[in-house]
């Protein structure tokens, strides 16, 4: 489970110096949530994507994740590091919005 604080600042302030909770609510994410937000936010990061990751997150689109990403690594968009995870080359970082909205087409 997460939260977030009030967005509005106004609002904000004014719940906390009246003591109350600025919190507007909590969110329950599922695996898939957690699979999508993982390999949004991990192909940003010079580490970029372990797919192992996914697979305990959502085992049902690991299939499709892996297929779409061979694409792309054959594309030359994409390439396997050292480390065994999945990041941009220099030429898919130019386009990552694009290649992670097709990625995730089939998982949101």
């Amino acid at each position: 489970m997460r939260s977030w604080n009030e967005s509005d600042p106004e609002k904000y302030v004014r719940k906390t110096m009246r003591g109350e909770n600025a919190v507007p609510g909590p969110e329950m994410s599922d695996g898939n949530i957690r699979a999508v937000e993982t390999i949004m936010l991990s192909l940003r990061t010079s580490d970029g994507l372990d797919i192992k990751t996914i697979r305990m997150l959502s085992p049902e689109n690991t299939s499709i994740l892996k297929r779409k990403i061979d694409v792309f690594i054959k594309s030359g968009h994409m390439e396997t590091a050292d480390s065994g995870n999945v990041v941009f080359t220099t030429n898919g970082a130019v386009m990552a919005n694009e290649v992670i909205s097709d990625i995730l087409a089939d998982m949101i």
